[in-house]
């Protein structure tokens, strides 16, 4: 068992494409289970455990001049939890698991605890989706941040053709059309 603590751009790819862009691999075992932190701006969970994951692949992605090499961390299923914790409040091994790294291996003793707390998901394992009241949470978040971004930048140097269209496509999906 694994603990992943994506930031907030890693853990929106996860969410909307079933997937998380990551400088480097790590060993994880095919269905190896993976416990993914909010990230620290996450509206109500912050470095919380909030989704379980079983690992499909590390699927290397065409490296670009210029850039670091980049892999995907592809899943076979995702679920959010019903229960989000704390590592911390588990962990019974003395092990921190917030440390800079963003995979980290579970400590056996700190595993078993967890596995007989139970991980309540929210669904089966079929790519079940988060549910729609922590999902609304989260994108009523990030377009608030969004249009405050983009109004304070509007005629300025920073102001970005492409935002203002990633914005627009957010409040589409939440039926404002603009």
């Amino acid at each position: 068992m694994k603990v992943l603590h994506p930031d907030k751009e890693q853990f929106s790819c996860l969410v909307q494409l079933e997937f998380i862009l990551m400088p480097k691999t790590v060993p994880i075992a095919e269905n190896e289970i993976v416990l993914v932190t909010a990230p620290e701006n996450y509206p109500t969970y912050p470095f919380q455990v909030v989704i379980g994951t079983r690992f499909r692949h590390w699927m290397p992605l065409a490296d670009l001049p210029g850039h670091p090499p980049v892999w995907g961390f592809q899943t076979k299923a995702w679920w959010i939890l019903r229960d989000p914790f704390g590592i911390g409040e588990l962990a019974v091994s003395g092990r921190k698991y917030h440390g800079g790294e963003a995979i980290v291996d579970v400590h056996e003793v700190d595993e078993m605890i967890i596995r007989q707390r139970g991980i309540h998901w929210t669904g089966p394992l079929q790519r079940p989706g988060p549910p729609r009241e922590v999902m609304r949470t989260w994108t009523d978040h990030e377009t608030r941040r969004l249009f405050h971004k983009l109004w304070s930048q509007s005629g300025g140097p920073d102001y970005n053709k492409q935002d203002w269209k990633r914005l627009r496509d957010m409040l589409e999906e939440r039926g404002v059309v603009v």
